[in-house]
């Protein structure tokens, strides 16, 4: 799936691009990166429950309280710069 067929499906799911990323309890810079750095290929787990979600959306099935059950948590924020300067410089 492209990008722009994942920002429709997030629309048809009635999410904006942040409130998708709550959900999946990614960072939102993290969705606007794909659009920049893989514009042509979404994940195909994000493309598989983005189209679910539209699906659910279009039949009138809540999903928002799925996603409070399932106690998601934060991914680590990977390629933090480190200061490995030891505290007696």
């Amino acid at each position: 799936m492209d990008f722009t067929e994942f920002e429709r499906k997030i629309k048809q799911a009635g999410l904006t691009r942040q409130e998708f990323a709550g959900l999946m309890r990614m960072h939102p810079r993290t969705v606007y990166n794909y659009s920049k750095s893989s514009p042509d290929r979404v994940p195909d787990h994000l493309a598989v429950v983005v189209s679910l979600l539209s699906k659910m959306h279009e039949n009138g099935i809540e999903f928002s309280s799925i996603f409070s059950d399932l106690d998601l948590q934060y991914a680590k924020p990977r390629g933090a710069k480190v200061d490995k300067r030891s505290k007696g410089d």
